[in-house]
């Protein structure tokens, strides 16, 4: 109880954004999207949630608008055209006036629940970082979605051992988790500095915060599937994303 009530109080005092970066997300936004913003209002957070539209075609930006029509706590960012979801987030991050800062995927799959001890581990740590690979997170998931997102886990798996082997990331084991946290002085010198565009945006911000002795923790996830669908090419994307790994790597 000792520990809730801390919880509780670091909550009050912190303020707290989430930034979320979608392209042709309108489904997950109308579903999923109130779905978070009556968590954060049921837990008294002072909050601000940023979502940046990547050049959606479709109802994405009109959905968003109508629920934070009555929020001025919701915020919208639109890109003219596809710029990729590194560069998305990283306007979205400079964007932010929080303490705590944090970035999650547009179908929000990350259990809600998380948010309080990712943000308690911020007072001992610059980021935190999830792990879907740690032996305490949990999936939830359709059986029908099983074959695609084994594929997916399995591609990430190789993916990580490369990159951690390439760019001597050494202190995280699940890089491209769409669920990190970390307080306001890393997002003011690190998101100036990124300059990867696309999905490896992640490799290269956690080898600039290594680089730049911040702190970093893991913690485990609840992941949540509850679609197979994906922006991300699986026969494509993996070998674009080893020829961006290798250009970080280069410069």
């Amino acid at each position: 109880a000792r520990f809730l009530w801390y919880r509780y109080v670091m909550d009050a005092h912190h303020k707290i954004s989430i930034v979320v970066a979608g392209y042709n997300e309108a489904k997950n936004i109308q579903s999923n999207f109130p779905r978070l913003v009556r968590y954060l209002e049921k837990r008294q957070y002072d909050y601000e949630l940023i979502f940046i539209d990547d050049g959606s075609s479709d109802q994405s930006i009109p959905f968003f608008r109508s629920i934070a029509e009555n929020n001025p706590r919701l915020r919208l960012i639109i890109f003219s055209q596809n710029k990729g979801k590194g560069a998305a987030v990283k306007e979205g991050v400079l964007q932010t006036s929080g303490d705590y800062i944090c970035y999650t995927d547009a179908d929000l799959p990350y259990d809600f629940s998380l948010f309080p001890d990712f943000f308690a581990s911020l007072r001992s740590y610059d980021m935190v970082v999830g792990n879907r690979v740690d032996k305490r997170s949990s999936y939830i998931l359709n059986p029908n979605v099983f074959k695609t997102i084994f594929i997916r886990h399995l591609l990430s798996r190789i993916y990580n051992l490369v990159v951690r082997h390439l760019l001597q990331i050494r202190r995280v084991e699940d890089i491209q988790c769409g669920f990190k946290c970390f307080n306001r002085a890393l997002a003011q010198q690190i998101f100036p500095t990124i300059r990867t565009a696309g999905f490896c945006f992640d490799a290269e911000l956690l080898m600039q915060c290594q680089r730049q002795g911040f702190s970093i923790c893991q913690l485990p996830v609840i992941v949540r599937y509850r679609t197979n669908q994906t922006t991300l090419n699986l026969m494509k994307h993996p070998f674009i994303m080893l020829y961006k790994i290798f250009k970080i790597w280069f410069h």
